[in-house]
């Protein structure tokens, strides 16, 4: 990623410093996803439950201010592929991808 963003989860070398871990170690999967999904959380109550805003946030990063131009349309693909696989493999759930942000 032209931001430094590392392995699966994309996590930006300045996420890990928040948290204390070495930016070195997110080449290591689990770092990454335990590091990723910490961050993830964090997002989700900071943005009351909603986890399509959690996801734009996690996807713009920790510095960005406004929307991107594209990302709630890369939020809707997101969350439509993850509604799909949970209704393929996991507990029959559905995300609600309607919603819309305000600018």
């Amino acid at each position: 990623s032209s931001t430094g963003a590392t392995g699966l989860m994309q996590i930006e070398p300045s996420v890990a410093k928040d948290y204390g871990v070495d930016p070195k170690t997110l080449t290591d999967p689990k770092v990454n996803r335990d590091l990723g999904t910490k961050y993830f959380k964090k997002l989700l109550n900071q943005n009351g439950g909603d986890t399509r805003k959690a996801l734009i946030a996690y996807n713009q990063g920790p510095n960005r201010e406004g929307l991107a131009p594209g990302v709630e349309d890369y939020a809707d693909r997101v969350m439509k592929t993850a509604s799909i696989a949970l209704g393929l493999y996991g507990n029959g759930s559905k995300f609600k991808c309607s919603q819309k942000l305000d600018p």
